[in-house]
C-alpha cells in the first residue's frame, strides 16, 4: 500500500478500484451483497479504508472440530 492510501481514511469507489486493481462492477457487487463494508452517501458510496487492509489480511476461517 502507498503511503498516501495509509494516510486516507474513506475511499470512494474509484478510488478502491485504483489501490487494490479490481473492477469497480466487483467492488459495487461486493457493497450491495454487504461483503465490502460501506456507506452510501446520495449515490457515491464511501469506503473506509480498514476494509483494504480486510480484504487483504482475511481473519483465518474457524475449522469445525
Amino acid at each position: 500500500m502507498t503511503e498516501v492510501a495509509r494516510e486516507k481514511k474513506i475511499y470512494t469507489v474509484m478510488e478502491f478500484c485504483k489501490e487494490l486493481g479490481v473492477p469497480q462492477s466487483s467492488v459495487r457487487r461486493w457493497l450491495k451483497s454487504g461483503e465490502l463494508r460501506g456507506t452510501k452517501m446520495g449515490k457515491k458510496w464511501l469506503i473506509p479504508a480498514s476494509e483494504i487492509e480486510r480484504l487483504i489480511n482475511p481473519p483465518p476461517k474457524k475449522t469445525e472440530e
